[in-house]
């Protein structure tokens, strides 16, 4: 998913950014609802609600990613060269925290 970001910001013109974005929207939805069922059953696992903590962990995620992002068009850094140097940590990060995970 995050090299798919990388790619989509070298689209020459606006209809080639929506074709490279659009599938990108389908991930993230499908993704998003992974997440609400596998909350859903650990919500079934632990007999208490903890939706709500996901939901706001998911935003406090999101929220940062957009500081982030910001913060590195304020220092003048292209979209290009951002997610150049973000998407190798991204990937690392996760296969390092994920990659015993089932």
């Amino acid at each position: 998913l995050a090299l798919l970001y990388a790619i989509a910001v070298h689209a020459p013109e606006p209809v080639a950014l929506f074709l490279m974005l659009f599938p990108i929207g389908l991930m993230i939805g499908s993704v998003e609802i992974i997440l609400n069922v596998e909350a859903d059953r650990t919500e079934f696992q632990l007999k208490r609600r903890i939706m709500n903590r996901a939901h706001s962990f998911w935003s406090a995620g999101f929220f940062g990613a957009g500081l982030f992002g910001g913060a590195m068009a304020h220092l003048g850094l292209s979209p290009q060269l951002h997610l150049a140097l973000v998407v190798p940590i991204v990937a690392i990060s996760m296969a390092i925290l994920l990659g015993g995970y089932e």
